[in-house]
């Protein structure tokens, strides 16, 4: 008579998931990681792309200037600049200088 492995696990076919770290937020990570869209960026200005570079610390503040455009001829800020370097002077990234360039 044959006896079964007492020692043996018999499991089910499951479909494989995927592991997920316990602690970490999924949906944060997946934006952190995933690039933008073709659609995500066509909605923002070049502008708005480089303050939002600058506020994930991927972009100092001589690169943002020099991506706003804040030295060509006709350089006027839109409103949606003048609150988004308010926003950083008050959070502390942004120097006053580089506020009165931006503003014009």
């Amino acid at each position: 008579m044959d006896r079964a492995d007492p020692d043996a696990v018999i499991e089910p076919d499951l479909p494989e998931e995927p592991e997920v770290e316990l602690g970490v937020d999924t949906a944060v990570m997946e934006h952190d990681t995933a690039p933008s869209s073709p659609a995500d960026t066509a909605q923002r200005t070049p502008a708005e792309r480089a303050f939002d570079l600058f506020d994930a610390g991927k972009l100092g503040e001589a690169g943002l200037l020099a991506a706003v455009g804040v030295s060509r001829d006709g350089y006027v800020p839109s409103e949606t600049i003048t609150h988004r370097a308010l926003d950083a002077v008050e959070l502390g990234r942004l120097s006053e200088a580089g506020l009165v360039q931006l503003l014009g």
